[in-house]
């Protein structure tokens, strides 16, 4: 695929921001991994224990280091920024944008957001 210059210079720009946000990202994960605490949250579930319109009871499952749980988010993202920025997989990510679509950011998303989700989802109670 042939691309034209002014095209190519625009397309060294998301390259060049996502090593500098992935470097600072990797830079956050780093430092929440020497900062974290042993700040943890509950996971609970419910379960019936007796017949039908028996009180379901509260179990505790186990705890989340909320410091670890975000730790992983970031790596990941830093992870696939620099992966999408690599020299081997570059090329595929902007054959993709040429064709309005970011196939790496999505399959990133399916990992961190996951883990951000459950985060969230812990803090805020729900």
């Amino acid at each position: 695929m042939s691309i034209d210059q002014p095209t190519e210079q625009r397309l060294a720009k998301p390259r060049s921001w996502n090593i500098i946000v992935g470097l600072i990202l990797a830079v956050q994960a780093v430092m929440i991994a020497l900062l974290t605490n042993d700040f943890a949250l509950p996971v609970m579930a419910t379960f019936i224990s007796g017949p039908p319109s028996t009180a379901p009871v509260l179990h505790h499952r186990f705890d989340i280091y909320t410091g670890w749980g975000v730790f992983p988010f970031l790596a990941i993202s830093a992870g696939a920024l620099l992966i999408i920025a690599s020299p081997s997989v570059f090329p595929w990510y902007k054959r993709n944008l040429l064709q309005n679509r970011n196939y790496g950011r999505w399959i990133e998303y399916f990992f961190s957001s996951s883990i951000m989700i459950v985060l969230i989802a812990q803090i805020t109670g729900i």
